[in-house]
């Protein structure tokens, strides 16, 4: 019997929960962080410019105002626990998941959603359900 020596990467991404993109530097492959810092200003730009285009930063800005703590779970664990036990003992969740083929230099293979519930049983986070939707 064979063996398969490919090898996959699996991005399964939050836009609410995550460090800030700066964060992520250590994670990619060491070939790849000068273009990951050359790269990363001019994307944190764009998304800057995409929000004056939209006409969106007025409210953005006012949405944000009495927020800002809560907001600080997308990137701050500690801050996302409280805010999602202030909630109750039951959450849910939504994330995006790209299957990419790291030996192709992330050649997509399939994209997709994770759908979870989850319940605070004995004070501690469980998943309750699970759903994967494949897109692509």
């Amino acid at each position: 019997m064979g063996q398969n020596t490919d090898r996959y990467l699996v991005i399964s991404a939050d836009g609410h929960a995550g460090p800030p993109a700066a964060q992520y530097r250590e994670y990619v492959d060491p070939q790849y962080r000068d273009a990951f810092d050359a790269a990363l200003p001019i994307q944190i730009q764009l998304t800057k410019d995409a929000e004056k285009r939209f006409l969106i930063g007025d409210i953005n800005r006012e949405w944000r105002k009495g927020h800002e703590y809560e907001l600080t779970g997308a990137w701050d664990t500690e801050a996302r626990i409280k805010v999602i036990d202030g909630d109750g003992d039951s959450a849910t969740h939504t994330c995006y998941l790209n299957l990419v083929q790291s030996k192709e230099a992330g050649k997509t293979l399939a994209m997709g959603l994770y759908r979870d519930e989850l319940k605070k049983i004995d004070g501690a986070w469980k998943f309750t359900r699970r759903e994967v939707t494949i897109d692509s």
